[in-house]
């Protein structure tokens, strides 16, 4: 289940991979990424993309990337990373259509169709797919799927996981597990894993039409040529680092001090903006 804004929900795919990877060899399963963000059209660029013969910028422009899936592209790199080192084929399972908008259960059944017929072509398969949450339901993709693996006359075993479900969430905070439990099981085959809390998620997002916003302020304006992988990462969050202190230091009753408060002396830095690591003052400590 991937929440789209938060890189979290995207780790824990590949955190189950690395887990995972070397016992799918020991058993001679060959793992296939199954990914909602990419259409079905777009499998001959993705295998160009992960062996190399096109670039990040490239690839991401032949896939209409910015216009199909529009959230930030950081947050799923990681993925196609971990596959190009692993070997591992990614395909997409996205429905596209020139007529209208294709609904949730539209682009349930055509998803389960292509993961129908990805299990059935190698019964020695074991598809990964990454969606989004809504579709997890159990009438949506799961159902879905069940139809099409029996009209393929093909019996699969199934997992369901989650993320970072509201109720479950506060149910473990009434019972003060909140910050120990990171997987609950719901029932047979059906999991939900908790590592974010809920007012990340929706800062996330918050963030995300922020970014989006700005975005088509430059194109209004301009002042880009075209739509970049880590505008996000460009974003000032100074403020809302500021207003993190200032909770902190009235939760821990610290005054501020005079005539300037040490407090408001710091510096915010992106995984992008590392030039600060050569700073003549770093360097010396």
């Amino acid at each position: 289940g991937d929440y789209h804004t938060i890189a979290h929900a995207q780790r824990t795919l590949i955190r189950l991979l690395r887990y995972s990877i070397k016992k799918f060899k020991r058993k001679a399963r060959r793992p296939i990424l199954a990914l909602e963000m990419v259409r079905v059209e777009d499998s001959p660029h993705i295998l160009q993309y992960l062996k190399g013969t096109i670039s990040e910028h490239t690839f991401l422009k032949r896939i209409h990337f910015e216009k199909r899936w529009g959230f930030h592209w950081g947050n799923y790199r990681g993925l196609f990373q971990f596959a190009k080192e692993q070997k591992i084929e990614i395909v997409g399972i996205n429905l596209s259509s020139k007529k209208h908008v294709p609904d949730l259960r539209e682009r349930d059944r055509f998803a389960a169709r292509n993961i129908a017929k990805l299990t059935a072509k190698d019964e020695k398969a074991l598809v990964l797919v990454l969606v989004g949450d809504l579709h997890l339901a159990e009438k949506h993709l799961p159902g879905a799927m069940k139809k099409e693996l029996k009209a393929h006359n093909l019996s699969r075993k199934s997992l369901v996981i989650h993320q970072n479900h509201e109720r479950i969430y506060w149910r473990l905070v009434e019972k003060g597990l909140e910050h120990s439990v990171e997987v609950v099981k719901l029932k047979e085959g059906i999991y939900c894993v908790i590592n974010t809390p809920p007012w990340v998620k929706i800062q996330s997002h918050v963030k995300w039409t922020e970014w989006l916003a700005r975005c088509r302020k430059n194109r209004a304006n301009n002042s880009a040529t075209g739509w970049e992988p880590d505008f996000f990462s460009e974003m000032d969050i100074t403020d809302d680092i500021h207003e993190l202190i200032l909770l902190i230091k009235k939760f821990f009753h610290i005054a501020a001090e005079s005539p300037g408060d040490p407090f408001d002396d710091f510096e915010v830095h992106g995984p992008v903006e590392l030039d600060f690591l050569n700073s003549p003052g770093l360097q010396k400590t």
